[in-house]
């Protein structure tokens, strides 16, 4: 008689092998793809034979068991299934399967090595509250709002936990980086906010977008939330000029023709600007002129002629809009294209204009009154009154500053009107503070005078 005292599967048994399924873990909805069972593989090992018991554990819980057929001897393999009604009986989670062998004389090998299989067989939630975009853009993301990006607000959501893993997506094919749940903020009404940028919303930049997100825990998913809808349009009307507008006066006797800049002559005028033709202008296309803090709009309606002649635009600029906003060193001047149906106007780069008028000039708009002198009753300078030269006062007049450089011409005639151009002197004089006070006066030297004797 021979006694058999040999246990299976020696020197160790392999790991059952599982569907590729469940590498990421077994979900409810991968289980009932399968058949709501999980069909696995004990491979052959040493000393198999007929009538062996498989006894599978899923950690310390005892599983289904399997007994070697004749079928299996020539397979070199076993296999069986784990039903759904004994998987929902194994809590959520990871677990170690594993399983022993023991032969008909009783033998029993040591513990095959473990495979861990993580269950998630509890129904995924689907309906977290739904993500808020920023009310402040109401229905309708357009150009300008989406530029500096939106804000989505998570809200909180059922068993929130710290360092969930929270992916945006900003319409079903196009997740953002996800962000962990910051420790703290789990309880918070708002768990966490997104700003979603320009270039992720311009991934459709016309239609309706559906927002939602999805909660990751432990590289598993957790949750996915209701849908936010909202309409977007960023499409511009034209592309952005890439000239801002020439800005011209009008006046005929202006000694300055710079562009972009508008004297005191021009001031009193209307004015024009230069437009860029663009390729891209459409028929009825509106322009609003935008000048400093004033505003025209429907300036200029693209017309046939325009769109026949296809030429840069002069386009006049009422004085009113220039008065309304004064003068200034720099004011700001652009325009936008505007199209029915878009809700996006084109801006222009900004214009620099410099803007002045008479009234502030030095002296206003009545200019710097003449210098005074001390004549005598009878209104001449004579050697009573100026025996060591004369006088010649100017006042302090209206728009005054120190620093200002004031300019004096004394010109003498004789008296037949002709001028004597030794008679000629001239003198500067920059202001300082108690000049603004009182007024400046040059001398005019006595030889000056002597040398005019009688005259003008």
């Amino acid at each position: 008689m021979v006694i058999d005292r040999t246990a299976p599967g020696k020197p160790q048994l392999a790991a059952i092998q599982f569907p590729v399924e469940v590498q990421n873990g077994l979900t409810a909805a991968e289980l009932t793809r399968l058949g709501d069972q999980l069909e696995v593989e004990v491979a052959g090992y040493t000393g198999m034979a007929k009538h062996d018991v498989i006894e599978s554990y899923w950690g310390d819980a005892a599983g289904p068991t399997a007994t070697v057929t004749q079928d299996d001897m020539g397979l070199n393999k076993v296999l069986f299934n784990f039903s759904k009604n004994f998987l929902e009986t194994i809590p959520a989670g990871p677990h170690d399967v594993k399983y022993k062998v023991t032969d008909r004389a009783g033998n029993t090998s040591e513990f095959s090595i473990e495979s861990s299989i993580l269950l998630l067989l509890e129904e995924i939630p689907v309906n977290y509250p739904a993500p808020i975009v920023d009310p402040a853009v109401g229905g309708l993301i357009d150009y300008v709002e989406a530029r500096p990006g939106v804000k989505v607000d998570i809200p909180h959501y059922p068993g929130a936990a710290a360092f969930d893993q929270i992916t945006l997506y900003w319409g079903e094919d196009t997740p953002m980086f996800p962000v962990q749940l910051p420790p703290g903020d789990e309880d918070e009404d708002i768990v966490i906010s997104f700003r979603v940028p320009f270039e992720t919303i311009a991934v459709k930049p016309v239609g309706e977008v559906s927002v939602t997100y999805k909660i990751t825990r432990q590289n598993q998913l957790n949750g996915s939330s209701l849908a936010t809808e909202i309409d977007v349009f960023l499409t511009l009307p034209v592309p952005e000029p890439t000239l801002a507008p020439v800005v011209q006066g009008t006046s005929l006797n202006s000694p300055d023709k710079t562009d972009n800049f508008i004297d005191e002559e021009d001031y009193e005028l209307n004015s024009r600007a230069i437009v860029q033709w663009n390729d891209e202008f459409r028929l009825n296309d509106n322009l609003n002129l935008f000048w400093g803090d004033q505003q025209r709009l429907q300036w200029h309606q693209i017309s046939e002629e325009d769109v026949t002649a296809q030429k840069d635009i002069v386009i006049p600029i009422v004085n009113s809009i220039m008065k309304a906003q004064g003068t200034g060193a720099e004011i700001p001047v652009r325009y936008t294209v505007v199209r029915d149906g878009n809700p996006n106007p084109t801006p222009s780069p900004t214009q620099t204009v410099t803007v002045r008028s008479r009234e502030e000039l030095p002296g206003g708009a009545d200019g710097i009154d003449g210098p005074v002198f001390e004549l005598t009753p009878t209104g001449y300078i004579s050697l009573v009154v100026a025996p060591n030269g004369t006088r010649g006062l100017i006042k302090p007049y209206v728009n005054i500053t120190t620093n200002q450089k004031l300019f004096f011409t004394f010109k003498g005639f004789d008296l037949t009107n002709t001028p004597i151009e030794a008679a000629t002197f001239t003198a500067t004089r920059e202001l300082d503070e108690q000049d603004v006070l009182n007024g400046y006066s040059f001398q005019v030297p006595f030889n000056i005078l002597r040398t005019i004797c009688l005259g003008y």
